[in-house]
């Protein structure tokens, strides 16, 4: 439906109501309608619908955009690829409005604070090109951003954690073609550091990234297509072998331009 929110330094994902913990976002693909859960462990302790923007508008990302402590949401136009941001407190929609029309070319391929400003801001990825676009938010204005990197077409954005624990959100990218998983370091736009993390190969994805040790930096989860299993790379800013039974080598060769 859209990709899971990634762990900003400090705050939970998908925490609408600011209480801390976080909780699930479901859209009805036939009607569009947004439902929320707020959860408290596996008990469901309130929620409701949160809007009804119709089937051409779709979720495409979470995060705290306005810097309140609550999650936002970020809705696409698929018609006209305009976005549009609904501040949250709950399932009421306490603000938002029109952030940007950047084309049917450009899909929102993540939400983090690459700035470090404590806002979540949002990263494009062109299709045709695979440029990677950054704006940087201040609730539904962009206060800034710009160009990012061109990795190529090959190379798709697989997660937005805090692999390093600065306290802003980098890239993880992974190759179509090899499954190799490369990550940028970001302040702001600029790409202060980039390296291979390891090649698993084709048949591992990113199904996630978070804290899972809660040592400060965002770890990264994969699951096998063929056998169901899950691994986990717990990170600190380093490469990682290949899970068991993944082609090893080749962690620093042949990495996005």
């Amino acid at each position: 439906m859209f990709p899971p929110a990634p762990l900003l330094a400090g705050k939970v994902a998908n925490d609408f109501n600011g209480d801390g913990k976080s909780d699930l976002l479901l859209q009805n693909t036939g009607s569009g309608v947004i439902w929320q859960y707020q959860l408290n462990g596996t008990a469901i302790s309130g929620g409701g619908s949160v809007a009804g923007p119709g089937i051409d508008w779709k979720v495409a990302g979470t995060g705290d955009y306005n810097g309140d402590g609550k999650s936002d949401l970020l809705l696409r136009n698929d018609t006209t690829g305009v976005l549009w941001q609904y501040q949250l407190n709950g399932t009421a929609i306490s603000g938002g409005g029109s952030v940007a029309g950047p084309g049917t070319d450009w899909k929102v391929a993540g939400s983090g604070d690459y700035n470090g400003d404590g806002k979540s801001d949002i990263l494009l990825r062109s299709d045709s090109t695979g440029a990677l676009w950054q704006y940087q938010m201040n609730g539904t204005a962009i206060a800034g951003g710009g160009s990012v990197a061109g990795p190529g077409t090959d190379w798709k954005v697989a997660g937005n954690g805090d692999y390093n624990g600065d306290g802003k959100s980098d890239i993880l990218l992974r190759s179509d073609s090899t499954g190799m998983l490369w990550q940028y370091q970001l302040n702001g736009t600029t790409i202060s550091g980039s390296a291979g993390v390891t090649n698993p190969g084709t048949d591992w994805k990113v199904v996630g990234d978070g804290d899972y040790n809660g040592d400060g930096k965002s770890d990264i989860l994969l699951r096998n297509d063929s056998t169901g299993m899950l691994w986990e790379y717990q990170m600190n800013r380093g490469t990682r072998p290949p899970p068991p039974g993944a082609p090893g080598g080749g962690r620093t060769r042949g990495g996005p331009g």
